[in-house]
């Protein structure tokens, strides 16, 4: 799930995908 975005586990990973998923 955080590979594919980044959900509210991995905000710092990409803001871009920052989802609440």
């Amino acid at each position: 799930m955080g590979h594919t975005g980044g959900s509210a586990s991995f905000p710092r990973q990409r803001p871009s995908f920052t989802v609440p998923q």
